[in-house]
């Protein structure tokens, strides 16, 4: 299992890439399951607590580049 940093690191690797959207949403769905793993794995626990904000973060940080994944959303790096 990745530390919170390391998933961090390729996330801001991911925004930094200038992808196509359908490309960072196939790349950010991966970090995001990875993500969401190590937080099953870590629940209750301080290292959980840093996986869900983790998640968060990406989420806030992912909806404001490319729109919201969940509902295809169109954010201001889909055009």
């Amino acid at each position: 299992m990745r530390t919170t940093a390391e998933i961090e690191y390729d996330f801001v690797a991911l925004l930094a890439g200038q992808l196509p959207a359908e490309v960072a949403r196939r790349e950010f769905e991966v970090l995001w399951d990875e993500s969401n793993r190590a937080l099953v794995a870590t629940l209750g626990t301080a290292e959980g607590e840093a996986y869900l904000s983790l998640l968060k973060d990406m989420h806030i940080q992912f909806v404001k580049r490319y729109g919201d994944p969940a509902r295809g959303g169109a954010g201001r790096g889909s055009v």
